[in-house]
């Protein structure tokens, strides 16, 4: 396909330059202005309408994949140096442990505080005393670890779903599509997208496209292996690698 950009007469277009490259290779064609010869190809395509439903629909399909989904977490996953994010029903295992360990802990404190009481009111003699204090002392401090390994660790996924709610990030990063330059999107176009083959409908005058991607991501999606227990996990279903767009005949204006 060939390009031909031309303000002053209104020409935007896509064209097959077959008869163009016939002409400089061997000379004049009796059939070279002649429509039906040559590949078929004989209505060109308007560039930015063309270029504009092909974008559109890349960035949508983009938007919709589970696979492009699972890179983009993994990346920023990498990135931010973490294994995973803790389920929502871990989350709450680990805020129930906290309150039974804040819990046991009180009453720990409170069997302290009876024993201090016993002594001072020489209920129980210095060595049973000692004994005794320091097993709950020790206890006490077992449970003071695990209190303050678990707040750290609810407060560090806390702020792990705050600045890494992958979703959402890539949502935004669909957003910026439409901010990109020409230059950017071929650039963005060429990242995903294999090639594109052009056909010319000549029954209603129009053309279809076949996008060929290098990844399996029209109508991939995501298999819960448990659909009531998502702590369970998922797998990724491939989708197609292709799919067709049709560009519907407009004229000069535009219509």
């Amino acid at each position: 396909m060939a390009g031909r950009i031309k303000p002053s007469k209104s020409e935007y277009m896509y064209y097959c330059p077959n008869k163009e490259r016939a002409w400089a290779k061997d000379g004049e064609s009796k059939t070279h202005y002649q429509r039906g010869t040559g590949c078929g190809f004989d209505r060109a395509m308007n560039i930015q309408i063309t270029d504009k439903l092909v974008f559109d629909t890349v960035v949508q399909l983009h938007k919709d994949s589970s696979i492009l989904k699972e890179e983009v977490k993994k990346r920023i996953f990498s990135e931010r140096g973490i294994k995973q994010i803790t389920s929502e029903a871990e989350m709450k295992g680990y805020e129930k442990q906290h309150r039974i360990l804040q819990k046991e802990l009180s009453s720990l404190q409170d069997s302290i505080g009876h024993l201090e009481a016993n002594r001072v009111l020489k209920r129980m003699d210095d060595k049973a005393y000692k004994v005794a204090m320091e097993r709950l002392n020790e206890q006490a401090d077992r449970y003071k670890t695990d209190i303050t390994n678990l707040r750290l660790k609810l407060r560090g996924e806390a702020e792990k779903k705050q600045w890494v709610d992958w979703m959402d990030m890539f949502g935004e990063e669909i957003k910026e599509k439409a901010k990109l330059t020409d230059e950017q999107r071929q650039l963005y176009l060429q990242g995903l997208i294999d090639h594109i083959e052009c056909r010319f409908l000549p029954d209603t005058r129009d053309h279809e496209l076949e996008i060929h991607f290098k990844h399996p991501i029209v109508g991939d999606k995501i298999k819960w292996n448990d659909p009531k227990v998502k702590s369970k996990g998922y797998k990724l279903l491939e989708g197609s690698k292709t799919t067709n767009l049709q560009v519907e005949k407009r004229d000069g204006r535009g219509k």
